[in-house]
């Protein structure tokens, strides 16, 4: 999604805190760690990027007993986001800096191809904290359906789950959906962004699709 706004040309500033580093290994190029870290903000190709760091379950220790460990990520994003017309944050499943990350969000957007019954009462459990008590402002803008192959039973009943979580927040699952292609997995390895690794194939196609739903949902107030 970063890459593909920014192919609109809007300013994109990416941020994951991801322990396992899948989206860090892909977006950073050899030896850019052993540069000095002046800041944490890279370029990667069209967009910037924070990357996330192997010892992150060791961040939570250090803030937990400070007052205002859940506005960190917030009030800092605040000092750049003047640069950028976007700030997406990769947020995973560990539960402390899911609720950081939700706590500065806008909005949420749920992906979908990893989500269980766990994973669905996972999402309800961060999110709805956070509007009770940190963000008030935050809001669903909807479940994307990706790794979706629409003849497997799996991912009929995954849509189905869907369905019941979005009345929940009373959101939408979007109707474009990304289909399940090697592609995506060679595009990884290379450590190349889908849309130069294969910019005419049909998933990046759906994502590219996925992207003007989101933009004119944006535009509607929905």
């Amino acid at each position: 999604m970063a890459y593909g706004l920014a192919e609109k040309k809007y300013r994109v500033l990416l941020i994951t805190l991801d322990q396992q580093q899948n989206t860090t290994y892909i977006l950073m190029y050899d030896n850019l760690l052993d540069k000095d870290i002046v800041n944490t903000i890279y370029e990667a190709g069209i967009i910037d990027f924070i990357p996330s760091v192997l010892d992150m379950v060791q961040i939570d220790f250090g803030l937990q007993d400070k007052a205002d460990q859940p506005f960190r990520i917030s009030k800092a994003i605040k000092e750049v986001e003047h640069n950028y017309d976007y700030t997406i944050l990769d947020i995973r499943q560990y539960y402390l800096q899911s609720l950081w990350l939700l706590t500065a969000s806008g909005s949420v957007k749920a992906y979908s191809y990893s989500l269980n019954g766990i994973g669905l009462l996972s999402i309800i459990n961060s999110i709805n904290p956070v509007q009770k008590y940190t963000n008030k402002n935050l809001k669903s803008s909807g479940f994307l359906l990706d790794f979706y192959d629409s003849r497997l039973l799996l991912s009929k009943g995954i849509k189905e789950q869907l369905a019941e979580v979005a009345e929940l927040f009373d959101t939408k699952i979007f109707e474009q959906t990304i289909r399940n292609e090697i592609t995506l997995s060679e595009a990884q390895a290379m450590k190349q962004s889908i849309f130069d690794y294969s910019p005419t194939e049909n998933v990046t196609d759906d994502i590219r699709k996925f992207i003007d739903e989101y933009l004119k949902g944006e535009e509607d107030g929905n």
